[in-house]
């Protein structure tokens, strides 16, 4: 038998190991991240035209999507980052599957156990075929949310591990009761992530509130334009009906009271039926060159130095036809990835619509929220940036005070002003 090494050594050894597996794991980090950059850095070049394989007609496209017997929608490569699949080689070239697309097969990574989840390839379900682009397949799609004409649908761009945030959602500004009673409507939507765990949380969310649309591409950061751009083309689909269109994300408290009563009011007078975006609107918004930043933007990537006027990302308020306008505009921009500055300005910019200026209705500071909140004597706040659950309780809790203590003549309507610019 080998003789016991000295316990110095084991400790020695073990450490080696330690440090090795240590080292592997940060390594294997980096070329992921590496490699995610690559495919964002080649799809900002990438034509836009050349996206267009992602929806429209699928005997007519040569270009698009292809389904398997199983009808599992393939995404093409350009639209691809960073999922779980895995590249079908065939017979051939590289420059042929440029030119055709090239084939992705589902392929879990360690973590996904397709037996054992709720989420499996049989909930994989294309949307309506209407010649748009980013037609990725519907992981979850609610039924029958806007089966009727609505007032108003509501899209919230949310993260699939923002359970609590959601729920704060419906229990507070957008509980369902009060939003019927406006007309309105509400949807999450949503991204995949590699854990199952809380892939199948969701399903379960789903199928309890059903409120939920969630699509196959990577829910990341980076992919917020994607999300946009797929809720748009979710409600061009199924929402047909509908007055308005509002955009929010999930930290935002919305006076759902006041801001019906504005959208009814314009409604009134006939006013932003069409070709209307109403936001808070920057101006003068320079990229950022800074590698250190989280928002660093190079060149390649927009060669400006100045974005143009676009959307506070955190609310705004559209006009239907802008769904379809929008998703087809997108056909002969570049895209790009922040996407309050894709959609709201640079898509909206070259279909030639000018904002509304909605900038006293927000309060983005969330660290000056609450006394922004008790301060607003005039009653014209509508937006809330939140930190944290317990604010958002506590300001609706407040808000449906008021509610009880004025009548709606009491809200003053909020100056409607358009920023300078051709229509």
């Amino acid at each position: 038998m080998f003789p016991r090494l000295p316990k110095v050594f084991r400790i020695f050894y073990m450490g080696v190991a330690f440090l090795s597996l240590c080292s592997f794991l940060i390594l294997r980090e980096l070329s992921s991240r590496k490699k995610q950059e690559l495919k964002m850095a080649r799809l900002s070049s990438v034509p836009a035209k050349e996206r267009q394989d992602t929806g429209g007609d699928i005997n007519n496209n040569k270009n698009n999507i292809k389904q398997n017997d199983n009808n599992i929608n393939f995404l093409n490569p350009l639209l691809f980052n960073g999922m779980s699949y895995k590249s079908v080689r065939g017979g051939s070239s590289s420059s042929q599957a440029k030119q055709q697309g090239v084939q992705l097969q589902l392929q879990p990574d360690d973590s996904f156990d397709s037996q054992t989840s709720i989420w499996n390839q049989s909930s994989l379900t294309p949307g309506p075929s209407l010649g748009l682009p980013y037609n990725f397949s519907q992981i979850i799609n609610p039924s029958f949310l806007c089966a009727s004409r609505n007032f108003v649908i509501v899209y919230i761009h949310t993260a699939p591990n923002n359970f609590k945030r959601r729920m704060a959602i419906r229990q507070t500004w957008g509980e369902k009761t009060l939003l019927k009673n406006y007309e309105i409507r509400l949807v999450f939507v949503m991204g995949v992530v590699d854990s199952i765990r809380i892939m199948d949380m969701v399903k379960l969310e789903s199928d309890r509130y059903n409120d939920i649309m969630q699509s196959d591409f990577k829910d990341s950061y980076r992919n917020l334009s994607f999300k946009a751009m797929v809720a748009l083309r979710w409600i061009a689909a199924y929402c047909t009906n509908i007055t308005y269109i509002l955009k929010t994300d999930d930290d935002i408290l919305v006076n759902i009271y006041l801001l019906a009563k504005q959208l009814n009011d314009l409604h009134q007078h006939n006013f932003g039926r069409q070709d209307f975006i109403m936001c808070n609107v920057w101006t003068g918004m320079r990229a950022i060159r800074d590698r250190r930043s989280k928002w660093f933007v190079p060149r390649r990537e927009f060669p400006r130095d100045t974005y143009p006027s676009y959307c506070s990302g955190s609310a705004f308020v559209m006009s239907p036809d802008l769904a379809v306008r929008l998703l087809k505009k997108s056909l002969s921009i570049p895209f790009f990835w922040i996407d309050d500055v894709y959609v709201t300005g640079v898509l909206v910019k070259a279909i030639g619509l000018r904002h509304v200026r909605f900038n006293s209705a927000y309060v983005l500071d969330s660290g000056k929220v609450v006394d922004r909140f008790f301060k607003d004597t005039t009653r014209t706040l509508v937006f809330y940036h939140v930190r944290g659950y317990n604010t958002m309780y506590m300001l609706w809790q407040k808000l449906r005070e008021r509610m009880n203590t004025v009548t709606p003549d009491h809200h003053r309507i909020l100056p409607l002003n358009r920023t300078p610019g051709h229509r």
